[in-house]
């Protein structure tokens, strides 16, 4: 179960109009695990007009270092691997590494 946690979630403005987004989520680890808690990357996005400006990885240091000063052990996201944007270069760049993909298969049925 995760909890949304607004005072590591941000907005960022560009000349009072927003410019883009990072929402997280707080995971909690089983108390045997060993891993604490992870600070889980729900949305990360930027309008169109201002992306290739640095918003998106800004906003994911901010949210990574205040997760860090309020005890978070671990940041994660899921990002398509295939996406357009080139989002999975852009969380490569601050710091994440993939740890795990998959591939979905979808058949639609007949009626």
């Amino acid at each position: 179960m995760s909890t949304f946690r607004p005072e590591l979630s941000f907005l960022a403005y560009s000349r009072g109009e927003p410019a883009g987004q990072v929402l997280c989520h707080e995971y909690e680890a089983p108390a045997d695990s060993g891993e604490g808690r992870d600070l889980h990357v729900a949305l990360v996005g930027t309008l169109r007009a201002y992306r290739k400006r640095g918003i998106a990885s800004a906003l994911l240091v901010r949210a990574m270092a205040k997760g860090r000063a309020s005890g978070f052990a671990t940041a994660s996201l899921g990002v398509d691997a295939d996406s357009l944007t080139g989002a999975v270069g852009v969380y490569e760049q601050v710091g994440f590494a993939v740890e795990h993909s998959w591939i979905t298969q979808e058949k639609p049925l007949p009626s």
